[in-house]
């Protein structure tokens, strides 16, 4: 969840919808006392039968919101990272974009924990410094 100064917050996470995993987003315009319907974000063109998960949220000093999330291949488990982002508040976003062409395995298990999920930040680089050419991307 983030929430710039003021009475707006924003929550992403991850459920089922239909038969895969996607990102969700919803806005509290009464410092979360009321939430708006999750809508569903971030599918990749030609991607619909992965899962996105494990999403995060940030507010640029601009007041862009910037989401990044694991698109998970399904059966693979392998995975990549993509950002969305809204310079409107959370009304449109931004097609999702790729970030690193480099995929992880999230079938390898993690040093720590259980689950095949357990890894999957220790394996890429923290989605709170992705980058793209010309652009800092807000971390949370």
């Amino acid at each position: 969840m983030a929430a710039p100064t003021g009475r707006d917050a924003y929550l992403v996470s991850y459920g089922v919808v239909g038969n895969e995993l996607r990102v969700q987003f919803s806005i509290s315009h009464d410092q979360g006392a009321t939430w708006t319907a999750p809508r569903t974000l971030g599918i990749p063109p030609g991607l619909r039968a992965d899962n996105q998960i494990l999403p995060t949220v940030a507010i640029a000093p601009d007041g862009r919101l910037d989401i990044v999330y694991y698109d998970l291949a399904v059966p693979s488990l392998l995975e990549n990272t993509y950002l969305i982002s809204s310079s409107d508040g959370g009304a449109r976003f931004s097609s999702p974009q790729l970030l690193s062409s480099a995929r992880s395995n999230t079938s390898l298990e993690s040093t720590f924990g259980n689950g095949p999920f357990d890894g999957v930040s220790s394996s890429l680089p923290p989605m709170a410094r992705p980058s793209l050419p010309g652009r800092t991307i807000a971390a949370p």
